[in-house]
């Protein structure tokens, strides 16, 4: 308990094997659970960007619809949620009505009994970060975000989600704003993104003997299709995207759909990293822009849409689904050599 009772500047300026361990402990919630799926298949459905009621978009009541039908043929066992989870400023202060009748409302227990991993985005930093972790905590606790940074089981050698024939799967789940938006830059964050990267990076590390490696967050982690291309361009962020035990990178940000296969240019460097897919577009949709990457598959169904990611023993799935119901693209996703 130490550890939570020191300052952030006490945090700072401790050793660096100290830093280690407040990273992974202090950053990084574990999910204190296990999931065992009476199946040999997990299906996920994949939101992102979601952060209007209903009656605020025709694109979310269209792709909740959507949704609600896929689920009735065939059960959903999981949730992602990309964040952008309130527009356009994030959260008020204990306004836990507002994340009611986003998420809430949208998605009902009795139809959803499943928890929806789920991070924060660009927007939610312009409000209260408390009040969304808090809605999880004492009002919904299927708005899955213990804390800002988590992955989903309770130890680094826990299985997290497992099927009946023992295929294993990990979902770290990140806030990526801090990686991304750091201008006007101080030392203070600086020392804070090294903090959050590393505890990443350890848990990327002590992810090997997963099957399956799935980090979620919600900006682009490449100059895809655009609108939003940038990318910061230091070794903390990059290790992490092209860290070698990820099976695939989700993420939303772009209200579109994206996939991108593995070897790309950056920074006129060339990386091999893991599939990327975007699925931003699940109450808005914008117009894309031309790829500046090989590989690259996009769209933006005036409808919007959703993902679906069916993941097996032998290789993952992952369906893009417009509001309407049709599915635009299957992806086959490798499982980690």
């Amino acid at each position: 308990m130490l550890c939570l009772k020191m300052s952030i500047q006490e945090i700072l300026y401790a050793k660096p094997s100290v830093k280690c361990f407040l990273a992974l402990h202090l950053l990084f919630i574990e999910a204190q659970k296990k999931i065992v799926v009476e199946d040999l298949e997990l299906n996920v459905v994949v939101i992102g960007d979601i952060g209007y009621p209903e009656n605020k978009s025709e694109i979310k009541r269209m792709v909740v619809r959507a949704i609600r039908s896929q689920h009735a043929k065939r059960p959903f066992q999981l949730g992602l949620n990309q964040g952008d989870n309130v527009y356009n400023k994030g959260s008020v202060k204990n306004d836990f009505q507002t994340l009611h009748e986003i998420f809430g409302v949208s998605f009902p227990p009795d139809i959803y009994p499943f928890d929806f991993l789920t991070v924060v985005g660009n927007h939610d930093h312009k409000g209260d970060l408390d009040t969304q972790i808090e809605y999880h905590r004492q009002h919904e606790p299927r708005f899955y975000m213990p804390s800002r940074n988590y992955y989903y089981g309770k130890f680094l050698d826990d299985i997290d989600v497992v099927l009946m024939d023992g295929t294993s799967i990990r979902f770290v789940c990140v806030d990526s704003t801090p990686l991304y938006e750091f201008k006007p830059e101080t030392a203070a964050g600086v020392e804070e993104r090294i903090l959050q990267t590393s505890g990443i990076l350890r848990i990327l590390d002590n992810s090997k003997t997963f099957d399956y490696l799935f980090m979620v967050l919600h900006h682009n982690v490449n100059d895809g299709c655009g609108p939003h291309r940038y990318v910061p361009d230091y070794d903390g962020l990059l290790n992490l995207i092209t860290h070698k035990h990820l099976t695939a990178i989700i993420n939303g940000h772009n209200h579109n759909m994206q996939v991108h296969s593995m070897n790309y240019l950056m920074f006129y460097r060339c990386y091999t990293r893991p599939p990327i897919i975007t699925i931003g577009n699940s109450a808005r949709a914008d117009p894309i822009t031309a790829p500046k990457i090989y590989n690259a598959w996009c769209t933006s169904p005036e409808d919007g849409g959703f993902g679906q990611l069916i993941i097996s023993n032998d290789f993952a799935t992952f369906n893009f689904i417009t509001g309407d119901g049709t599915i635009l693209k299957s992806a086959k996703i490798n499982r980690v050599q």
